[in-house]
């Protein structure tokens, strides 16, 4: 829609006086790394890091929510439970909005799940550039840059920051809460020299383009690959939580100890994990490890990748850097490409 100036004395004044208006949530300097949690003053944003420990998805998509509640009786009622309401999610890096956008478009097919649809509807994203580190490979799956699914975006020119204005959302953000002025040509050029640099600091790359692993996919199910990291994994289903991606998740019934009333909830569940494709008979599906290894990576480079026209990794690096047997995905594909020619 346009560009905007907003000199970085002005940042304080528009997080808080954004925060005073609704929920707002960002990057936070924790401990163990940085997590996105609410924020009230813009000294609480840590704005330059490379990635958090749990994805933007948690706010969309929580690890735990109720789906509907019921009661018992002569006459049981159900009723349905959407808890959404306005949020802000600040400083969130262009891989995270890129996946987000592939989450609106899971949620949105064939049976549209509405907690997710309206809680996202009830959500603005201002994004942030990121500052990436060698765990980093969002530039092979092209996922460094992005143009739509945020509202406001910022790039850091120094002492300002240009702000991609992308929607009514973000305008009316912008006049309610911030003090900036038009940009012109010398702030857009500053943007693309930014986002080139970037791209440059971007520097773990694959022998082979990010194209090409359906077809390495579609002939990788029996590769001696899955065996040899599977020696390795212990099936904590890490990799499965920090994922800016997956979705896949169990639903179960609770009661109330009075047995008159309950709640259906869904919760987070993880492909690695033992027992996800086990059924009630106790056959289960992928028993072994390199059987889920590979239906994990098959997912995020095949059947998403060839459902909707990309692959469902943005190379953020958290499975990598999360993973307590130090398996690494970019060594697996890495290792599939090599074995099936592609590799360079």
């Amino acid at each position: 829609m346009a560009l905007r100036v907003l000199d970085k004395t002005a940042l304080p004044a528009f997080v808080e006086s954004l925060a005073a208006a609704q929920h707002v949530v960002g990057p936070v300097r924790k401990e163990g790394g940085h997590v996105l949690q609410p924020v009230k003053a813009a000294s609480d944003l840590s704005l330059q890091y490379t990635t958090t420990v749990l994805p933007p998805k948690q706010y969309l998509f929580p690890s735990r929510e109720k789906l509907l509640r019921f009661t018992l009786g002569e006459t049981p009622t159900v009723a349905p439970v959407v808890e959404a309401e306005p949020l802000v999610l600040f400083g969130i890096h262009p891989c995270d909005i890129v996946a987000i956008n592939q989450l609106d478009r899971v949620f949105a097919d064939t049976n549209p799940d509405q907690n997710y649809l309206t809680r996202r509807a009830a959500t603005t994203i201002v994004g942030v550039d990121c500052v990436p580190d060698d765990k980093c490979y969002c530039e092979w799956t092209g996922s460094g840059q992005v143009s739509v699914g945020y509202d406001l975006f910022l790039t850091d020119l120094g002492d300002l920051y240009a702000v991609d204005v992308a929607s009514d959302k973000g305008q009316a953000l912008i006049a309610a809460h911030a003090q900036t002025s038009p940009g012109g040509p010398e702030q857009i050029a500053a943007v693309h020299a930014k986002q080139e640099a970037k791209a440059q600091a971007c520097t773990r790359h694959l022998p082979s383009s990010v194209a090409l692993m359906p077809l390495v996919m579609t002939k990788a199910e029996g590769s001696e690959v899955w065996k040899k990291y599977a020696r390795r994994c212990f099936a904590c289903g890490s990799c499965n939580l920090v994922c800016p991606t997956c979705y896949c998740f169990d639903v179960l019934d609770r009661m109330e100890v009075t047995l008159t009333e309950g709640a259906r909830l869904r919760q987070w569940d993880g492909c690695l994990l033992e027992e996800f494709a086990a059924v009630a008979s106790g056959e289960n599906f992928r028993e072994h490890r390199e059987n889920r290894l590979f239906h994990r990576v098959s997912r995020k480079f095949h059947y998403q990748y060839v459902k909707y026209g990309q692959p469902h990794c943005v190379g953020c690096g958290r499975c990598g850097r999360t993973c307590v047997a130090g398996i690494d995905q970019v060594d697996i594909i890495t290792d599939l490409l090599a074995e099936s020619g592609k590799g360079g």
